[in-house]
């Protein structure tokens, strides 16, 4: 198989305006391409790591476009290899203007999830940046193909709107239409559009002069009409054209086609050389088990490198029983040709006209060209296969002509007939068979009767036996007893009062049928004939869906069965699809350390979907947040030195946060989103939860089954009165259910423990060395979460201060130093006597002021530690209303005081002012009267 290798596996980080935006991807190439919303939120002014041989800190090369510094997009090719595909295209200038275009912008929406699809975020190593994905079967499968196919150079999600126009009803419509892809390859330059079959066969039927199928083949008029305008196509890729089989062998041989996968010793080489000396085919299983035995990265290693033989668009590398794997592909063609010969009983003609059957289904050669051969079914699906796929098909005798096919059908219909009857009317036809072949005595009229029918079944269908069965189901009047007026009556009197939002019994909408026939009441329907009636009208999903909701209807909604799925639900080996998500534990928990109040704690983890083995899990008492699922990546490194290839999450904010979504694109983890209210596609989780309340949480002490009803919870049966389990303890005996129960006990949808089918996943899938990751200094810091802060102040002799803690690094000595203004921190949720500080480009670790009471302690103590911290940091936090109540009563008690005070002091001194002593007025004048006359005078 042919492809791109990807680069090493670096940690790399590009500048982008005025922060710091990840870029984990090969070095060969400039600048990383994210989402808009990306780019908006992008403010990691901590995010680059200095650590040797694991990451590196580069600046944009100046041969880079300056537009493209703020445009994070990515280019494969170099400007000479682009004129050079343009002379090679033949492209004019608006051809050229509009790919151009598309390379330089963003995707131009976020594609999210909805009641139908699961949106995909894929880090290509071919594109090196995160390319959108708005299905996990139908675009993500064709992403797969793109990203190994050597013909395709480039290919962009999501770019911008094109406009489109067409004419229907004697009008001309115009809509802006965002295609789903631009590839670049070397058989088609142009948007492309993915659809499923079925939706376009829908589409095609409404928007006739949109969607058309000529010659086998969608197209889109309107589309193609703009992209010829300049020079380009457009193309709608229907989800037929998904080789289920080639997609997920090459997912699962993704890691071996890596530049650091570790190639195979001569000495590997010598051995798989002397098995195959003995014979020249093997299956999986046996090459896998045989004495000697090679080791499976070898095999794997080299199917990629053609050092082996299997065709991956027949076989799947997951079924080891079946797929065959031999020396080389001459060797391959010859079996398959003496194997064809063997089982062919009618020669098979390819010629342009042939019928042939395959899984049942007719199809007609169409034309056969030199590498493949083009067939058409008969509902217009073309199908293309390479000479080699259609000569294992021919080998498995899965492929028939016309005449066996005629004759298979004959078959089928026979076994149909009598899968349709009970065991007593075989055995009824059985001794009707005995009669006619006169190990039973009869009349000679029915024997004549048997022998009539058994002729005659016989000629139709090539098997006598079943004209023997007894029809007596087809026995007896079946003419309906109701009229049409009455059951029409019936159904309107359910679609008026009971298919409605009214949620109305149904008593009352039987009621409401009766009062039709007040005079004539014989006539009426009787009420077990009207629940007849709504049975054949709805089926109980379409009845819940119209009285109650799409929610309360999802537990009877039918399961998805389509033949378009292209990767299993649960993986095809251990790391390969993995679950993450969060649940409140239905148990109180007291911290006997702290004077705190009991609290349920929330449980987050990450399973894997092929074992069921959990891989990591995260205790916390607050609302999860995007720490908890980077602390789950830290410890499944920890536990198991790998990482799951795809994670799913819910919709929650904390799964889409540009901290964690980094941190998946970094390590090459493919992220998806499940629809929301739709726990089936989830139900790997949910069940993980359900059994931890089954098995552990309702069997402990403080449980909180009884305040699911809190008013039938007495006072002395409060779970948050008997509470008595901490986190600590509740953290061991997890891990020791996980280790002594649950992993060794027999999963019923496995069949076998998650221990055994985990570590047999593991040897049949291969150790695959390359992609361990080492639980070192750098990685660790590279999960660690970012304060909320964009950057932390350096104070003099006392270094930077965080959660009201001081920490401090000898290179805050230093002048230059301490004339940073603010330098980016990250901490360690798990750790409080150390925070990381980035100083001119390095991080570094700072220890806190009681460092050394860590010292002594283990690690699993200060973890203990941290929680007890970070659960009275939030209690305090809940506290300061009541702390203020009481500040505010007590200043309203003092200011009631003082206010009395005043008013007692005001009235003294009023009083004091009316009772002081006065200046004495002056005596009165003399009256004249009174004065004595002198007769002097």
């Amino acid at each position: 198989m042919e492809g791109t290798v990807a680069g090493p596996r670096h940690y790399r980080y590009k500048q982008n305006g005025p922060g710091w935006c990840p870029e984990p991807f090969d070095a060969a190439h400039p600048v990383c391409r994210l989402d808009k919303r990306s780019i908006q939120q992008a403010s990691l002014n901590s995010s680059s790591l200095r650590v040797p041989a694991f990451c590196r800190i580069d600046t944009v090369p100046a041969t880079a476009p300056r537009e493209r510094l703020h445009m994070e997009c990515i280019v494969m090719f170099n400007l000479q290899e682009l004129e050079t595909f343009y002379l090679r295209q033949q492209f004019g200038i608006r051809a050229r203007k509009a790919i151009e275009r598309v390379r330089s912008h963003p995707p131009s929406r976020r594609v999210r999830s909805s009641a139908g699809n699961v949106a995909c975020r894929f880090p290509s190593k071919k594109m090196n940046c995160v390319i959108q994905a708005e299905s996990h079967h139908n675009e993500l499968g064709a992403i797969y193909l793109w990203e190994r196919d050597p013909d395709v150079y480039e290919f962009y999600d999501q770019p911008d709107p094109i406009k489109l126009s067409y004419t229907a009803a004697s009008r001309k419509i115009s809509y802006m239409h965002t295609p789903d892809f631009f590839l670049i390859s070397e058989n088609f330059t142009g948007w492309v559009e993915c659809k499923p079959e079925s939706k376009l066969q829908s589409l095609a039927k409404k928007y006739p002069q949109r969607f058309q199928k000529i010659n086998g083949e969608w197209v889109s008029p309107p589309g193609q009409a703009y992209a010829a305008q300049v020079g380009l196509g457009y193309a709608l890729r229907s989800s037929q054209e998904n080789n289920g089989v080639l997609i997920r062998n090459l997912k699962f041989l993704d890691d071996y086609f890596d530049a650091e996968a570790m190639e195979p010793s001569p000495s590997e080489y010598a051995l798989v050389d002397q098995l195959f000396q003995l014979r020249s085919c093997y299956s999986l299983h046996e090459l896998l088990l045989a004495e000697p035995r090679p080791l499976p990265d070898t095999i794997y290693k080299m199917i990629v490198e053609d050092e082996l033989y299997m065709d991956l668009s027949v076989s799947l590398l997951s079924d080891h029983s079946h797929a065959l794997v031999y020396r080389d592909y001459s060797t391959a063609l010859l079996i398959q040709q003496q194997a064809r010969s063997a089982c062919q009983v009618h020669p098979i003609s390819f010629e342009a006209g042939s019928k042939l059957l395959w899984k049942g289904q007719s199809w007609e050669v169409i034309h056969q060209e030199q590498d493949q051969l083009t067939l058409a079914s008969s509902s217009g699906q073309i199908l293309q296969l390479a000479w080699e796929s259609v000569q294992g098909l021919l080998n498995r005798c899965e492929l028939h002509t016309d005449a066996e096919a005629e004759q298979l059908s004959l078959k089928n219909q026979a076994f149909s007939k009598m899968s349709h009857h009970s065991r007593a009317d075989l055995l009824s036809a059985k001794l009707r068979l005995d009669k006619l072949e006169g190990r039973s005595a009869t009349s000679v009229r029915s024997l004549r009767r048997y022998r009539h029918n058994y002729q005659q079944a016989k000629d139709l269908m090539g098997n006598g036996f079943v004209g023997l069965i007894d029809q007596t189901a087809r026995k007896g009047n079946r003419t309906p007893r109701l009229s049409e007026e009455t059951v029409e009556r019936m159904n309107t009197a359910l679609r008026e009062h009971y298919l409605n939002q009214s949620n109305a019994k149904l008593s009352m909408a039987y009621a409401m049928l009766l009062g039709q026939y007040i005079d004539e009441p014989d006539a009426a329907p009787s009420i077990k004939a009207f629940r007849k009636a709504l049975k054949r009208m709805r089926t109980n999903y379409e009845v819940k869906l119209i009285r109650e909701g799409s929610k309360a209807a999802y537990n009877q909604k039918e399961l998805v069965w389509t033949e378009a799925a292209v990767f299993p639900p649960h993986g095809e080996c251990p790391f390969d699809i993995a679950h993450i998500d969060h649940t409140q534990i239905d148990l109180m928990s007291r911290e006997l350390s702290t004077d705190s109040k009991p609290q349920r704690l929330w449980l987050s983890a990450m399973i894997d979907g092929y074992s069921r083995m959990v891989l990591a899990y995260y205790f916390s008492y607050g609302t999860p947040t995007s720490i908890n699922t980077m602390m789950l990546i830290r410890q499944c490194v920890q536990r198991h030195h790998r990482l799951p290839s795809t994670i799913v999450t819910d919709g929650g904010k904390d799964f889409a946060s540009t901290h964690v979504e980094t941190l998946l694109a970094s390590l090459y983890i493919t992220k998806k989103t499940r629809p929301p209210h739709a726990p089936r596609f989830g139900a790997t989780m949910e069940r993980l939860f359900g059994v931890l309340n089954q098995e552990i949480w309702h069997n402990l002490r403080g449980n909180t089954q009884l305040l699911r009803d809190p008013r039938s919870c007495s006072p002395s049966h409060d779970p948050r009165k008997l509470a008595v389990w901490s986190q600590e303890k509740v953290e061991e005996y997890f891990e020791k259910w996980l280790n002594d129960v649950y992993e060794v006990n027999q999963h019923t949808s496995l069949q076998a423990s998650p221990r055994r089918v985990f570590e047999t996943g593991c040897f049949t899938s291969g150790t695959r060395a390359h992609t361990h990751i080492a639980c070192d200094l750098a990685f660790l810091i590279h999960c660690l979460p970012q304060t909320k802060t964009k950057g932390h102040a350096i104070h003099g002799g006392r270094g930077i201060k965080h959660n009201n803690r001081y920490y401090w690094n000898n290179a805050f000595r230093q002048p230059e130093v301490q004339a940073t203004k603010k330098i980016p921190v990250r901490y360690d949720p798990f750790d409080l006597s150390t925070v990381y500080a980035q100083i001119n480009g390095e991080w570094l670790s700072c220890r806190s002021q009681d460092r050394i009471r860590y010292q002594d302690m283990s690690e699993h103590a200060i973890r203990h530690e941290a929680l007890a911290d970070h659960l009275l940091t939030a209690q305090t936090a809940e506290k300061r209303v009541e702390d203020a109540k009481r500040k505010s009563d007590f200043y309203r008690e003092v200011h009631q005081v003082e206010a009395a005070q005043a008013e007692e002091h005001k009235k003294l001194a009023t009083q004091e002012h009316v009772e002081a002593p006065t200046t004495p007025p002056p005596p009165p004048l003399p009256s004249l009267h009174t004065l004595t006359v002198f007769g002097d005078f």
